[in-house]
């Protein structure tokens, strides 16, 4: 995994740690302003987070955690320790792949050898989009790794998101298997439904508006 700040603010007391989903880049995030520190993480062909990343976070007096798609799932692998003001999930479960809490196994699985990639783009944005991906083999690696992590490491399904802002038309991560994941918690989940496509993120202006659903 790699990570990134989006945004930095000298002496700042509060960051917002951001896990995006699979193929999201810092440059599709562009448009949404801070007032506060904005850490990414993200390119999940790998699941080793160096300890300069956790040094970096110790220093805050507030974190919040916003995480998308497959990284509703990762995310609790590594900030579960933490002490989180607010949990925002977006278009995804704490269970990544799974028949019935998020991307069935199979379809996840024929993905990978049959990615199509500008199919692929246009289900992630909604529509035509100029935003920029990786390289198709990249992309597939990036999926195998998913796949094999998702296989292999315990779900984390009671580690708790405060909020689960879900797409009813999302063309990615199936709206029902989130919807069911999120009302079967105790206490449920509130759910924030939205017409957005499965990358909600073009319906924000900032990512102080996000930690505000």
């Amino acid at each position: 995994m790699k990570y990134t700040f989006l945004h930095t603010h000298a002496q700042s007391e509060k960051c917002i740690i951001f896990f995006g989903g699979f193929a999201t880049q810092a440059a599709h995030f562009a448009h949404l302003s801070a007032d506060c520190d904005v850490i990414m993480v993200y390119d999940y062909r790998d699941f080793v987070l160096p300890q300069a990343f956790f040094d970096s976070l110790a220093s805050y007096k507030m974190l919040y955690l916003i995480a998308f798609s497959m990284g509703v799932s990762i995310a609790p692998h590594f900030i579960s320790t933490f002490n989180l003001h607010r949990k925002i999930a977006i278009n995804g479960t704490n269970i990544g792949i799974d028949r019935h809490f998020g991307i069935h196994p199979l379809v996840f699985k024929k993905t990978i050898s049959h990615l199509n990639v500008p199919d692929f783009k246009t289900a992630l944005f909604g529509t035509q989009s100029d935003m920029p991906l990786s390289p198709k083999d990249k992309l597939q690696a990036e999926l195998q790794s998913l796949y094999n992590y998702a296989l292999n490491k315990p779900h984390l399904q009671d580690f708790s998101y405060d909020v689960a802002f879900l797409s009813l038309n999302d063309k990615i991560f199936p709206f029902s298997a989130s919807k069911v994941f999120f009302d079967s918690r105790i206490p449920p989940v509130r759910i924030v439904e939205s017409p957005a496509p499965h990358f909600a993120f073009l319906a924000f202006q900032s990512w102080e508006e996000i930690c505000t659903i």
